[in-house]
């Protein structure tokens, strides 16, 4: 019973982050559409204060264009507090499925972690921490050669971290990737 309790923990967090970054992706992509149409109206804007000043009569369809640049203004607004907020609820599913995935790896459940680190990969496929320990958990299985790019995103994403460093040579070691070490070791 504890074990279908855990699955179905696992499985909720990995459905969350699922919705909340698609939910995320949607927001952005609205945002992106909101943005485009700000700048058609804005150029058209330009264009009838330029017809106005040379003396044409198009005060009203300038002041129509105003009433929607103040209403896709206020659209961009929301949608950009919106996007903010959503945002920061994938981070922090991202740090909850990573605390999960770190403890289920602590305690031996190789599987489990594995799984949350793969969903926080699908939340940001750069994230440094999901991507190391994943390279950590292929090599603890005998897998070093399927941990090299692991270890190589995590680095890209935060070459400061010595222990992403460390893993990494140590793989290279393990599959007798000595040019590759010493080139490393020399810069």
């Amino acid at each position: 019973e504890r074990l279908n309790t855990r699955e179905a923990e696992l499985e909720r967090a990995r459905t969350e982050l699922g919705q909340a970054t698609q939910k995320l992706e949607t927001l952005q992509l609205e945002r992106q559409d909101s943005l485009v149409r700000l700048k058609s109206l804005e150029a058209r804007e330009t264009e009838l204060e330029k017809a106005l000043s040379q003396g044409e009569e198009r005060s009203e369809e300038l002041e129509t264009l105003k009433g929607q640049l103040a209403q896709e203004r206020q659209t961009l607004s929301q949608l950009a507090d919106n996007t903010q907020a959503q945002s920061d609820k994938v981070h922090s599913l991202v740090d909850q499925a990573l605390q999960q995935g770190v403890a289920a790896h602590k305690e031996g459940k190789l599987q489990d972690a594995e799984r949350l680190y793969r969903a926080i990969l699908q939340a940001q496929l750069n994230h440094p921490d999901a991507n190391h320990n994943l390279g950590v958990l292929a090599v603890s299985v005998g897998k070093p050669l399927e941990a090299l790019p692991f270890f190589k995103l995590a680095l890209e994403a935060n070459p400061k971290i010595e222990q992403f460093w460390s893993s990494y040579i140590d793989a290279l070691i393990k599959v007798e990737r000595f040019d590759e070490v010493k080139h490393i070791l020399v810069e």
